[in-house]
C-alpha cells in the first residue's frame, strides 16, 4: 500500500513538472525508498508482537486448525487477532492488543488510501490543463494512460486483498464465524500477481499492440515446424531440427 502511494505521488510530479524530480538528492530518494520500508516494518511489529501467537489464541483455533486442515496447532505458525477472549469462568475480555493492533493496520490502509485519491486527483486536474500542442498532447496521452493503468493496478488489490481481508476481520469483530468462507481471501490473494500486469499491458497502446502483433503473428508450431523442414531440404539436410 505504501508503494502505491509512493507512486501516484511520483506520477504527479512528473505530470506536473515538478523541480522535485530535476535531481534525485539523498533526501528525496529515501523518501521514496525508506517509506514502504517503515510501512512494512510497523506492519511486522503488529504481526509479531500485537496479533502474534498466543496461548489463548492457539486454545481457542486448535480445534478448527484440527477439523479443518487436519493438523496440530504445535504444527502450525499462525498470526490473528482474537478480539473476544472467553475466560474460565465462561465470560469474555477484550483484547486490547488485538484492536491497537487491527487499528494500526487500518490506520496504514487508510493512510495509502488517503494519499492515494489526493494525489491522483491533482494528477487527474493537472494532465486535463496541458494545453493541446503537438508535444503536450503526446505527453497527455501518455501520462493519462499510464494515471488510468496506475489507478486499475489500485483496485485490483483493493477488490482481490483488503475488501476480503477486511470483510473477514469485520465478521470477527462481530464475532462472528464465517467458517470455510474465510478460505475464499487465499485463493484471490494468490490470484493478485496473476492479474496485476495485465491494466498496463490492456491500457497503454504501445504494450497492447506489441501484445496484438505477437498473437497475430506468432507462428503456429506446426507451421514452424513445415518452415524448418523445407529450410533442411533447401541446405540438404533436415537432420537437426529445433524443438517446438
Amino acid at each position: 500500500m505504501a508503494i502505491f502511494g509512493m507512486h501516484f505521488i511520483y506520477r504527479y510530479l512528473v505530470a506536473a513538472g515538478s523541480k522535485l524530480l530535476e535531481k534525485f538528492n539523498l533526501w528525496k530518494s529515501a523518501f521514496f525508498l525508506l517509506t514502504p520500508v517503515v510501512y512494512g516494518s510497523i506492519w511486522g511489529w503488529v504481526a509479531y508482537d500485537l496479533v502474534g501467537q498466543q496461548p489463548s489464541t492457539g486454545e481457542y483455533i486448535r480445534n478448527n486448525i484440527l477439523e479443518t486442515f487436519d493438523l496440530k496447532l504445535e504444527d502450525t505458525v499462525y498470526i490473528g487477532p482474537y478480539f473476544y477472549q472467553k475466560q474460565p469462568n465462561g465470560s469474555y475480555e477484550i483484547d486490547i492488543q488485538s484492536i491497537v493492533g487491527m487499528s494500526t493496520v487500518y490506520l496504514i490502509v487508510s493512510s495509502s488510501f488517503i494519499t492515494i485519491i489526493y494525489f491522483g486527483v491533482k494528477c487527474y486536474k493537472c494532465i486535463s490543463k496541458l494545453v493541446p500542442s503537438t508535444d503536450s498532447y503526446r505527453s497527455k496521452q501518455l501520462q493519462s494512460h499510464l494515471f488510468w493503468a496506475l489507478v486499475t493496478q489500485t483496485l485490483i488489490p483493493v477488490i482481490l486483498m483488503h475488501t476480503p481481508v477486511t470483510l473477514v476481520y469485520a465478521f470477527a469483530l462481530m464475532d462472528k464465524d464465517i467458517g470455510m468462507l474465510s478460505g475464499f481471501v487465499s485463493m484471490t490473494i494468490a490470484a493478485y500477481p496473476a492479474i496485476d500486469p495485465l491494466p498496463s499491458i490492456l491500457i497503454i497502446p504501445c504494450y497492447r499492440r506489441a501484445l496484438k502483433n505477437y498473437l497475430m503473428c506468432c507462428p503456429k508450431p506446426k507451421k514452424r515446424m513445415e518452415e524448418n523442414t523445407a529450410a533442411g531440404a533447401r541446405t540438404g539436410s533436415i537432420s537437426s531440427i529445433p524443438p517446438i
